[in-house]
């Protein structure tokens, strides 16, 4: 999902960068658990249609998140900067 700071986890941590790499993961974590409020692959599709990439919504039995689940999801991203306000 978000490719520049998961990369950023394996690379800092190849280059012997453990802290560089426990505070890009520490980051990532709030959004990460935000998705187990909803279920898979729908919250993954969630965040992707949040970033505008226009995925679409999943199909049954999986439907998409609304509600305080989506916005859970938004705000972890918001506050990762990983999306914008």
């Amino acid at each position: 999902m978000f490719p520049e700071l998961v990369c950023s986890i394996y690379e800092k941590f190849k280059a012997g960068d453990l802290k560089g790499a426990l505070e890009a993961q520490f980051i990532l974590n709030p959004v990460r658990l935000s998705m187990d409020l909803a279920s898979f692959p729908a919250a993954t599709k969630d965040m992707a249609n949040l970033m505008g990439m226009d995925v679409g919504v999943s199909c049954r039995p999986v439907l998409p998140s609304s509600g305080k689940v989506l916005e859970a999801m938004r705000d972890e991203m918001i506050k990762a900067g990983l999306l914008k306000a």
